[in-house]
């Protein structure tokens, strides 16, 4: 019979669950691909979506793409890595774990144009970095998006 805490000799912090989630920040000259969900976190937000068991992170960010808006990126380079506490969120009861890590890309287009999944996606917009943040300021941006502008600010936009 297995040991069920064959784990215990660890520390705690080696026993954390992490869970992650790969965002497209797909930008097309000046603009930047922004949706609207239309389902909860309901909110303006770049195309993200949860990495699958056994489904690498590029993977996840691939599929999300066209399966949200049917684009197929090119030239994913990672911007930043984002970490919080799952705690009393809606991600977390349909994803339990201890930590949630989430993993965005700067991306172009490949080939297509975007096309809209009237069950995930209200609107698809190309917005500029201060229309973007004219959404933060009317507090119109997803709630993860709205924590994370700051880390985006710093590592995307103040390039241009």
């Amino acid at each position: 019979m297995p040991n069920d805490n064959m784990f215990d000799f660890l520390p705690e912090r080696f026993k954390k669950t992490v869970h992650y989630v790969a965002a497209a920040i797909i930008k097309r000259g000046n603009k930047y691909l922004v949706i609207e969900r239309a389902t909860p976190p309901y909110g303006y937000a770049f195309v993200t979506g949860h990495q699958e068991r056994r489904e690498s992170i590029e993977d996840t960010l691939k599929r999300e793409t066209e399966e949200e808006v049917g684009l197929i990126i090119k030239d994913k380079h990672c911007i930043f890595l984002f970490r919080r506490k799952l705690e009393n969120s809606r991600c977390y009861k349909e994803h339990p774990s201890d930590l949630h890590r989430i993993v965005a890309f700067l991306c172009e287009v490949e080939e297509g144009e975007p096309v809209r999944k009237p069950d995930e996606v209200k609107k698809i917009l190309w917005l500029t970095k201060e229309q973007i943040e004219s959404l933060k300021n009317q507090g119109k941006l997803e709630n993860t998006w709205e924590r994370l502008y700051s880390s985006l600010e710093e590592k995307l936009f103040k390039k241009e």
